[in-house]
């Protein structure tokens, strides 16, 4: 039912960022509608537009993270390792600057915590490797 709605949703965020550039929900709503589609390199793109923004946006922030933490897990045979440091760049940009402007929030050490269990996972065989380290975060995140 989720996807079904976001389905329908998308091409009207993808109209309203077009003619609202700069109006930060039409972006949060593009990122929120491509990450429930499992786009998450468009939610990604939706949601540095939205921190561009509005750069307080501790959700926008948040939800960012799991984006890149999503494209980690897809890097993290390290077959690609460009995209591997890129990705894992950003999340530890976007982490670091949610942890600053907002030290309170519990959610940023638990996204830190996931992404150092997912390393853990990945590059070690006896604990599983990537496609464990996949499984893991999947789990963790439905």
């Amino acid at each position: 039912e989720g996807e079904k709605t976001a389905a329908r949703a998308r091409p009207l965020y993808q109209r309203a960022t077009e003619l609202l550039p700069t109006y930060p929900t039409s972006w949060f709503g593009l990122g929120s509608t491509l990450s429930t589609l499992k786009d998450e390199d468009g939610a990604v793109v939706a949601y540095e537009r939205l921190l561009e923004l509005m750069p307080d946006n501790t959700f926008g922030r948040k939800n960012i993270c799991m984006g890149y933490l999503h494209l980690l897990c897809r890097a993290v045979d390290f077959k690609q390792p460009d995209d591997f440091r890129r990705c894992r760049a950003a999340f530890e940009r976007h982490l670091a600057e949610g942890l600053r402007r907002d030290p309170r929030n519990a959610d940023f050490p638990k996204l830190r915590i996931a992404f150092d269990n997912v390393l853990k996972i990945a590059s070690d065989p006896a604990r599983g490797g990537p496609d464990d380290a996949v499984r893991a975060y999947r789990a963790m995140r439905d």
